[in-house]
């Protein structure tokens, strides 16, 4: 199985504002430094758990079918596609109707 990053989060779960108010940091030329710990941060939480804290899309293969799939970055919301290589070798999208998002 391989998973990787389609579309990153376009916010963080912590604004700038939350941490320096948390921090009690006056100082603005720290706060680019500060954004950049915010990232970090989730990605290490992110990476420890396997889940994600934010709205982000994700690419996941598999090596065959199998019942259940299970995905690997909880919670998820929604599926875009299904997408499966045929014994011809040809690309094939999975209808909506054959799968589910389960619990």
């Amino acid at each position: 199985m391989k998973i990787a990053i389609q579309t990153e989060p376009t916010a963080e779960p912590v604004t700038l504002l939350e941490l320096i108010d948390h921090l009690e940091v006056v100082d603005p030329v720290k706060n680019e430094y500060l954004e950049g710990l915010i990232t970090v941060a989730r990605r290490s939480l992110e990476e420890l758990t396997w889940g994600v804290f934010v709205t982000q899309t994700w690419d996941q293969w598999f090596d065959g079918f199998a019942d259940p799939l299970k995905l690997r970055k909880p919670p998820v919301a929604s599926i875009t596609s299904v997408t499966y290589t045929d014994s011809n070798g040809d690309s094939q999208t999975l209808a909506s109707s054959v799968y589910e998002l389960g619990d």
